[in-house]
């Protein structure tokens, strides 16, 4: 299944903190099923793509950040599979 995760930066953002976030980072790498990586231009968080079949996987890595980032991830769905759903909706 698709998700959508955004993750904001929380507490102070000093290159101590900063530092011990991107190794966390650099030990676990790139998030399972990650499609895409996308941060914000005002450095305040960013967004992932994942295909994510294991629930657990997807908690562990958001503990595994919950002290630098608030993570929030929600379903989402392709436009050619939610078409015909909304159109389903309409009759």
């Amino acid at each position: 299944m698709l998700f959508m995760t955004t993750y904001k930066f929380v507490g102070d953002r000093t290159p101590e903190r900063t530092a011990a976030l991107m190794s966390v980072l650099g030990e676990r790498g790139e998030a399972e099923g990650t499609q895409a990586h996308y941060v914000r231009a005002d450095s305040g968080g960013g967004w992932l793509i994942q295909e994510i079949t294991d629930a657990a996987t997807a908690y562990a890595d958001a503990l595994a950040y919950s002290e630098w980032l608030e993570i929030e991830s929600v379903p989402i769905l392709g436009m050619d599979e939610a078409a015909p759903k909304i159109l389903e909706s309409l009759a």
